[in-house]
């Protein structure tokens, strides 16, 4: 999972860099675990007034309730406060805010606290979670990666089932993947205690549209006022119900381990179970056809998988596994490369799995093997001696495979222990996970696996394991601007995914990995101005998606790769000064996005609208250099109002900064339009603020500090435009206070040197003295100068330095 952009010279922005890392695959390889809400998002909305909290915005709203994000004011963090509308039972809401507190476990969000509002309708504070939904990782995860994370959702499921609760709706929907792989199982609103009784249902029959992923509460018309559910009710998802479920029959801890095995289908195949628009047509396919995985092969998906799934998604109860961590554990073995119980395999396959482990001892038994039918009609006896040989190195073989199998067993512990550390803290109520720590985290992790990896250099799992982290690691570098470690982490991810690929090319997910880390490391180049170098290395990403899609133009994570790698062409083409080349690689992105957001399956993933906004920002860049102002002025306006709506249901930290992007971006251009001065000035106020927030939050994050810097920046040059001299001094005296200091602790970073220049030039013009005007002059070319020096293809650094020029000519007497 990784982030980018950075801004460049005179009075131009570019789309940021999400900062907790965006990655090829579409997400965050280090996402943060802590949403950041914009008291601007929405500030006119009528909230309820709730003793100990302060509402922040809303998240999501259900047929049923609502979810807000509010700020606990007695332990200082955020929450989110779950609210029934007048027409829901609130007896059911208490109930299941019961049960869920009666379930401590890492992988499922902790309850806070059951209050009561004035009106006498109950509330829920719980974990505020952040991340991607399971259904989203489908577009760009890889299937290792998804099948660690359905081990924690086993692990969670199970802990729910040894307290004698189900939980009734199982699906990829309701499960949450963060930074580490960690899963967080939502939504227990249909869970039932085994030991206890049901809460009253309504009466409301709804059966609707399928294939949208919604649950359903399908009940006869007249059913019992008993606290029990009424026979033949129907609860849950229809596309991962189980056969008995469906049929009316009670939900049991079997029919949940038949939801485990149909996220399972959905992540092997990348659909669900059965298809239908409606849940009559599904409740028909459940009860007369097998699932899609079953019916129609997959060669891509290996047949023990297909095993494994099978036997969870047993038509009979009976026939499944009795229980989650069994289920688990099959999976863990089929990751560990170990033979399931369920499937026997080729004995080729057999002998392929223990050749590769042993490569060093097949090659001599194959030697020999060959001595010996030359040699068996001169020396038998040699021949006998040998074999007892063989038989001692297999001995000994089978040891060294415990004692590897035991340091693996150690390695990925550690791993997991580290992910529930960080799960412990935020279950804690204490502060979330800083970049820092995240950092020492994977760097803990990267030791583990690189000792490991040492005593088993053969071992393609480790070497991916080792690969994965470093690219995550280089990322995680790149925003914080360890420059020298990010680089290093990338060549040795680069190296690792290229042996992978080149030992194992029918495996294509270690191809597409290595154009993954290239693209992330031409990012990494582009940001500390090596653009001609950034250009190269995306050039080959670029073609194998254009590729890919041209092959495959329904798979959507094709299009949103696609569409992320023309977005970065945009980028480079920007600070190339090539702005016409620039528009046409944003456009084609934010229609690629548009594409993969109006056609994904259920709800479109969150970052991948993100992109899409920013996207826009590109085009209306371009579209403003090229002086298409009323055009920029339309995109402007869109991706505003995109990421606007986006913030208010996912205000994670990255989505919240691009909306001050967007706004910042737009208040820019619309200085160019006589009257729309003031405006932009309000939108400015508001980011600014809205960035020094979150720089305090995330002191190690550098870009919210230039961010605040440039806006500061901007907003001194409209107060120059409204002829407000002392306004505009006082912001280019912020902007270069905070520019300052970036350049002395990131000197090799070219744009906040530029940025800084561009700050000191604005001063020199204010200046009413030629001396001091000289003075600022001087500072500000020995800074873009110095950019230009550290990227010399930047032409809006060279165009700044040529501003200069005209103003010092001009200055003269």
């Amino acid at each position: 999972m990784n982030p980018k952009l950075e801004p460049h010279a005179t009075a131009d922005f570019t789309p940021d860099e999400p900062d907790s890392l965006r990655t090829t695959d579409g997400h965050l390889g280090m996402a943060s675990t802590e949403n950041s809400v914009p008291d601007s998002v929405n500030p006119n909305a009528d909230w309820p007034e709730i003793p100990g909290y302060r509402v922040l915005g809303e998240i999501a709203r259900g047929g049923m309730g609502r979810v807000l994000a509010a700020r606990d004011l007695t332990l200082d963090r955020d929450v989110a406060l779950k609210l029934l509308l007048p027409r829901a039972n609130p007896v059911r809401f208490v109930r299941e805010s019961k049960i869920t507190a009666r379930l401590p476990h890492p992988f499922i969000p902790p309850v806070y606290a059951l209050g009561t509002l004035e009106d006498g309708s109950p509330f829920l504070a719980m974990k505020l979670v952040a991340g991607r939904t399971l259904a989203a990782e489908l577009k760009s995860a890889d299937r290792v990666v998804l099948l660690e994370a359905f081990t924690q959702v086993c692990q969670a499921v199970g802990f729910a089932h040894s307290r004698g609760i189900i939980h009734r709706d199982l699906k990829p929907a309701n499960v949450m993947v963060g930074a580490f792989g960690e899963v967080q199982v939502m939504d227990w609103g249909l869970a039932k205690d085994l030991h206890g009784t049901e809460e009253p249902a309504s009466t409301q029959q709804m059966v609707g549209d399928a294939t949208s992923g919604e649950t359903v509460d399908h009940r006869p018309a007249m059913e019992s006022t008993k606290d029990q559910t009424a026979a033949g009710s129907v609860l849950g998802t229809p596309l991962y119900m189980a056969p008995e479920v469906a049929q009316g029959q009670p939900a049991t801890i079997a029919s949940d381990l038949y939801g485990l095995g149909a996220i399972l289908h959905t992540l092997l195949l990348g659909r669900p179970p059965y298809t239908g628009r409606l849940a009559v047509e599904v409740f028909e396919q459940i009860a007369t056809a097998e699932p899609l995985l079953f019916t129609e092969p997959n060669a891509s998906v290996p047949p023990a998988l297909v095993a494994i799934c099978r036997k969870a998604m047993a038509r009979s109860p009976e026939d499944r596994y009795q229980s989650a961590e069994e289920l688990a554990n099959q999976i863990r073995l089929w990751l560990s490369d170990e033979p399931v119980s369920v499937y026997q395999e080729p004995w080729s396959a057999r002998a392929a799995r223990w050749a590769k482990k042993r490569r060093t001892l097949v090659f001599s038994v194959g030697v020999l093997l060959a001595t010996a039918t030359v040699a068996s009609a001169v020396a038998a006896v040699l021949v006998w001696t040998e074999q007892r040989k063989t038989k001692n190195q297999w001995d000994r073989a089978e040891g060294e495979k415990q004692k590897a199998t035991e340091n693996a067993d150690s390695a990925i512990t550690v791993v997991r222990d580290l992910s529930r550390y960080i799960q412990q803290v935020e279950l804690s109520g204490g502060k979330s996970i800083s970049d820092g720590q995240r950092k020492a985290s994977l760097d803990t992790a990267l030791t583990s696996y690189e000792r490991l990896l040492a005593l088993n250099p053969d071992d393609a799992t480790l070497q991916e394991h080792v690969a994965r982290t470093h690219r995550y690691r280089a990322n995680l570098c790149r925003l914080l601007r360890d420059t020298t470690e990010a680089e290093k982490s990338y060549a040795k991810a680069r190296h690792l995914y290229g042996e992978l690929a080149k030992a194992d090319s029918e495996v294509p997910r270690f191809r597409e990995d290595l154009v993954r880390t290239a693209r992330d490391f031409a990012l990494f180049v582009r940001s500390i101005g090596r653009l001609k170098e950034a250009t190269e290395i995306l050039v080959g990403p670029i073609r194998m998606y254009e590729e890919l899609h041209s092959a495959k133009p329904e798979l959507l994570a094709y299009r949103s790769l696609l569409a992320m790698m023309s977005f970065d062409q945009a980028e480079v083409e920007y600070q190339l000064g090539r702005f016409a080349d620039s528009e046409q690689h944003a456009r084609r992105s934010a229609e690629l996005y548009g594409f993969t957001t109006k056609n994904d399956i259920g709800t479109p993933e969150p970052f991948d609208r993100m992109f899409h906004g920013m996207a826009e920002i590109a085009q209306a860049q371009s579209l403003r250099e090229l002086g298409r102002v009323d055009e920029a002025i339309a995109v402007h306006d869109s991706a505003v109002k995109r990421l606007n709506e986006l913030a208010k249901v996912s205000p994670t930290r990255d989505i919240v900064h691009q909306f001050y992007h967007a706004k910042a971006e737009r208040a820019w251009t619309t200085a160019r339009i006589p009257g729309r001065t003031e405006a932009g000035i309000t939108d400015l106020n508001s980011v600014i603020d809205g960035w020094e927030k979150l720089a305090k939050q995330y002191p190690l994050t550098p870009a919210y500090v230039r961010s605040q810097g440039r806006a500061a920046l901007y907003r001194g040059r409209l107060n120059v435009l409204r002829n407000q001299p002392e306004a505009a001094r006082s912001d280019f005296d912020l902007a270069a206070q905070l520019l300052d200091g970036l350049v002395k602790k990131y000197p090799d970073i070219p744009t906040y040197r530029s940025y800084l220049g561009q700050v000191e030039m604005a001063i020199g013009q204010l200046e009413k003295e030629p001396g001091a005007s000289a003075e600022w002059y001087g500072k500000a070319r020995e800074q873009l100068e110095e950019a230009l020096k550290n990227s010399p293809e930047d032409a809006l650094f060279g165009r700044a330095l040529a501003e200069l020029d005209v103003l010092v000519k001009n200055s003269k007497p």
